[in-house]
């Protein structure tokens, strides 16, 4: 399910926690990152870069598909509507603790 997930493999890798340390520490905090991709996000993503399809992306069908699965794994009925595509977690966080905040509130 989640892949081979190698540590020979891990190291081959040239991101931020596979090349800051030396061979001898084992970067051990986990990220979505230490898993292969999915196969179907491979092909979507090779051929987004084929087609030379590297600009903002579209949320398309995200609000009904995010609402598809919270109603059948967690009962919930968002509206689609209100479901956005957000580029990274913390620009999330920082927007749900503005929408919650009362205006003027401290940053």
């Amino acid at each position: 399910m989640l892949g081979s997930c190698s540590l020979e493999a891990l190291r081959k890798r040239k991101s931020y926690k596979w090349r800051t340390y030396p061979d001898d520490v084992l970067p051990a905090f986990v990220a979505e990152m230490d898993f292969d991709l999915a196969a179907p996000i491979v092909v979507a993503a090779t051929a987004a870069l084929a087609a030379g399809d590297c600009g903002y992306g579209h949320k398309g069908e995200l609000g009904e598909a995010f609402a598809a699965f919270a109603a059948k794994r967690l009962r919930w009925s968002p509206d689609p509507a209100r479901v956005y595509a957000i580029p990274d977690v913390m620009t999330a966080i920082t927007e749900v603790i503005l929408a919650g905040s009362p205006p003027g509130s401290p940053r």
